[in-house]
């Protein structure tokens, strides 16, 4: 398993996007076809976002789009995989508050919201909110432009 793709797929580098998603696919069902998987936890957002997209990367192509929607379907940010655990609360934070900014692609690109603020207050942390959280920080359209994609 390597690189998901997102960088090269957000440059407009499809057929390389696909060659990387091709490879990380064919990995997972080997291993669901092996031991089996029951998720495939992923903690960059960005990566998530594209993992969860490999259905629709290849929608158009009846030779990889099921295999592609099957690794899709497992795909989870690790706040929605801590969430769905039956972990109970401890409160191991005391007296300490704590903003919490949303990255872009978590909550525009997988609806993502309110999963890591329920791990952040279930250890006790104070959660408190941004004025303007759901606009973007601007920094993955900067990085796109200032960084050479090295993938």
């Amino acid at each position: 398993m390597g690189c998901c793709g997102a960088l090269v797929h957000h440059l407009g580098r499809r057929d390389e996007a696909q060659k990387f998603a091709k490879a990380n696919i064919t990995s997972w069902n080997e291993e669901i076809e092996g031991k089996g998987l029951d998720a495939i936890v992923i903690n960059a957002s960005g990566c998530g976002t594209e993992v969860k997209a490999y259905g629709h990367l290849f929608k158009n192509d009846d030779h990889w789009r099921d295999k592609a929607e099957r690794i899709s379907s497992l795909a989870k940010d690790i706040s929605e995989f801590l969430n769905e655990q039956e972990i109970k609360s401890h409160q191991l934070v005391k007296n300490c508050t704590v903003l919490y900014h949303d990255a872009c692609s978590l909550i525009h690109g997988q609806n993502i919201r309110n999963e890591p603020r329920m791990l952040l207050d279930n250890v006790g942390f104070d959660v408190r909110e941004i004025p303007g959280k759901h606009f973007c920080c601007g920094s993955a359209g900067v990085y796109n432009l200032l960084q050479e994609a090295y993938v």
